[in-house]
């Protein structure tokens, strides 16, 4: 949408659904959880567009140096943002949860305000389509329904549909239903099935193909010069390993500032990859490399001193494993547009989508590990206890839970 209607109608657009999800969430009634479930699609919709927009903005118009500056300075607000936002959210939930969601109306009316006074002329408009005759020389010039017909309708579909259900699946592998079962199987074979299409019908849209009449004007979702190439493929999986969140079991003030440990780390990350990418040795490859490295070692480290119980361990990993997600948080695209310039949106897009993926692929093989481990599944024991419990009466439930495990064990052995 950024190339096809421009950067200022696309941030617009998301800002406004924003604030569309939010206050819709701020005032959703109590009975009625369909109506809070629609506002927080409405809510994912516009961060997923926003995520994309805004970095496609700062690599716009700027050298690759430029770039990498631009992103230094985005990453360290957004990882600050990380560190800060779950705090704030803790105490305004134990205030009222309305306003986790209120909270965002103030602010997203100053960004639409700010927008539209200070970055309206500023903004690169709708790019030449390469379908419909444009080109850098003659600029834009197809009409507003001529463009949207450019849009991949068919490609977005399947890619939403297939990746949606293997994320659904794997969500609910292990947690609500057993791994073996109809309700995660089908939706993982179904989501494969889709996400194959995908691919193919991408294939399809390449540049040189030969296609009906009415596909001569359909631009890719995602053009398969990126799907096809290697680079981005391994990037796009690197990107996957940021996709691991922690939290403690803690009260949401407190896992919140727990987060904070997290943060000078990023900072820190974010601070050495502008180095290696700007000053010396002016390359993408080590900060990926190192990142790699020191969030393998981090986490590691972390797992042992989580068995243990040692604290201070614990926040020194959470730390570490900042330094390598810092280190990481803007060179994998960096890396994709010095490559593919031309194609800054979608490679951006491409790559916001392996934070998520690898994050929920994450907590399934954590959830499996635990559900092993433990000996508890969805069948044996029923959890919903702890969800009317004091928080003081917590670890005394968990302890009936952990009693009850082996009894139930011993029984069906």
């Amino acid at each position: 949408m950024a190339d096809v209607f421009g950067r200022y109608a696309s941030i617009l657009a998301a800002v406004l659904i924003m604030l569309l999800g939010s206050g819709i969430c701020t005032g959703a009634p109590t009975y009625a959880y369909g109506v809070l479930l629609l506002g927080r699609g409405f809510q994912g919709l516009a961060c997923a567009g926003l995520n994309i927009i805004v970095r496609t903005i700062l690599a716009d118009r700027v050298t690759l140096r430029e770039n990498a500056k631009n992103w230094s300075i985005f990453a360290l607000v957004g990882g600050v943002s990380y560190g800060l936002g779950p705090v704030i959210g803790g105490y305004l939930t134990k205030a009222n949860w309305r306003w986790c969601f209120g909270i965002n109306l103030p602010v997203g009316a100053l960004a639409l305000l700010a927008i539209v006074i200070m970055l309206r002329k500023e903004l690169l408009g709708p790019q030449p389509i390469r379908e419909l005759d444009e080109t850098d020389e003659t600029g834009w010039r197809a009409h507003f329904v001529t463009r949207l017909k450019t849009i991949d309708v068919a490609g977005q579909a399947l890619f939403i549909s297939g990746f949606g259900l293997i994320i659904l699946a794997l969500t609910w592998g292990g947690v609500t239903y057993p791994w073996k079962s109809a309700a995660v199987i089908i939706p993982l074979l179904v989501g494969s099935l889709l996400a194959g299409c995908f691919f193919l019908w991408e294939r399809v849209l390449r540049p040189g193909r030969t296609e009906p009449k009415w596909m001569t004007r359909q631009r890719p979702m995602i053009p398969w010069i990126l799907l096809s190439n290697r680079d981005i493929g391994i990037i796009f999986y690197s990107e996957c390993a940021n996709g691991m969140a922690m939290f403690a079991g803690n009260s949401s003030d407190k896992a919140g500032l727990q987060l904070l440990y997290f943060t000078p780390g990023l900072g820190v990350g974010v601070y050495l990859c502008a180095f290696l990418c700007n000053r010396w040795p002016r390359m993408t490859f080590p900060p990926l490399f190192i990142s790699t490295a020191v969030e393998a070692i981090g986490i590691g480290v972390l797992a042992v001193a989580l068995h243990a119980e040692q604290k201070g361990t614990i926040f020194g990993m959470m730390a570490l494993v900042g330094v390598g997600t810092g280190l990481r948080f803007m060179v994998a695209p960096l890396h994709g547009i010095g490559i593919f310039n031309a194609h800054r949106a979608s490679i951006i897009g491409l790559m916001a989508v392996a934070t998520p993926l690898g994050g929920t692929v994450g907590l399934a093989i954590m959830s499996a590990v635990f559900n092993n481990v433990s000996g508890l599944d969805t069948k044996a024991i029923d959890f919903s206890a702890l969800r009317t419990q004091s928080a003081g009466m917590e670890e005394q439930t968990i302890l009936n839970i952990e009693v009850r495990a082996p009894r139930l064990l011993a029984r069906r052995i």
